[in-house]
């Protein structure tokens, strides 16, 4: 291995420990023989895009890399920067793109298509991150019989303009920060209204 690569996932397989149960966060640097260990464990790493950048953990942002399905995103400490999710899908999105970016300019190629759509990153923070957790069939989407947790943002911020009317999803993810958030329902009971908790 090279200097400084982590074996966590080969050494809590070796001693029993790696499963459904376990989280495992950042998983920069995991290589691809890892990836499928943790796969076929049903471990999953809770990407922490601030964190894995701000805190020198490397360039290689894992929230997308195909080889890893079990992965959600979550928010690590607030010395590196805002803890809300849609900060993390701001930078996982930012760094994923920048990354894919600069190989293919690097190949003499212009991007053509992003890895990292906003709909994953969506997904990252909601459905993924609740299955990470065993708790998606209480949480994570909008169906019928799970908690009604739910988010309203305000669509007339100025950090939405216009992209709120367009394409509400993308406002979210790409421009939405916590003054855009107006209403927090959880189990069904309002825990802010109006931008008041």
């Amino acid at each position: 291995m090279p200097k400084g690569q982590s074996k966590v996932p080969e050494q809590l397989s070796a001693c029993g420990l790696l499963g459904p149960y376990i989280l495992l966060t950042h998983g920069n640097g995991t290589t691809p023989e890892q990836a499928s260990l943790l796969t076929s464990s049903g471990a999953y790493i809770v990407s922490t895009p601030d964190t894995e950048i701000f805190m020198a953990s490397g360039a290689d942002p894992v929230a997308f890399r195909n080889d890893l399905p079990l992965i959600c995103l979550g928010a690590d400490c607030h010395s590196c920067g805002p803890v809300n999710m849609m900060h993390q899908m701001q930078m996982a999105l930012a760094s994923d793109r920048a990354t894919q970016n600069t190989k293919a300019f690097s190949s003499g190629h212009y991007p053509r298509k992003p890895r990292a759509s906003i709909q994953a990153a969506f997904n990252l923070a909601t459905i993924k991150a609740a299955r990470a957790i065993n708790m998606d069939k209480e949480i994570g989407s909008i169906a019928v019989g799970k908690l009604a947790n739910l988010i309203i943002f305000g669509a007339s911020s100025p950090s939405l303009g216009c992209a709120a009317e367009n394409d509400p999803l993308t406002a979210i993810v790409r421009q939405a920060g916590v003054r855009e958030v107006e209403t927090v329902i959880v189990g069904g009971k309002v825990r802010k209204r109006d931008g008041v908790l």
